[in-house]
């Protein structure tokens, strides 16, 4: 979460057309304006939070997985997953948008 974190407070607009390049769809219902639906596998989605600073608060991300993920694969591939998408994402952003 915190190098994914770390990416959103650098450059928001940035990570989130990779996040959509990625298959991820912005979510409503969350305490937070910042949500996405990410399909990491047909049966694997998970869902990342993101909370910008703000005066009384520094920034925070989460990653959600649906209750079903651990019928699928185990708790460790499914970080395993979430590691290899911030990766990309962390390689990404290295290189133009385009």
């Amino acid at each position: 979460e915190e190098p994914l974190r770390e990416m959103l407070d650098k450059d928001p607009q940035k990570v989130t057309h990779l996040l959509s390049r990625s298959g991820a769809e912005t979510r409503g219902g969350f305490p937070t304006e910042h949500s996405w639906h990410i399909p990491l596998l047909p049966r694997i989605p998970v869902i990342v939070l993101y909370w910008p600073a703000d005066s009384e608060f520094g920034s925070k991300v989460k990653v959600l997985f649906d209750s079903t993920a651990d019928k699928f694969l185990d708790v460790e591939s499914i970080m395993f997953l979430v590691e290899g998408l911030v990766y990309n994402i962390e390689a990404a952003m290295s290189r133009p948008v385009t």
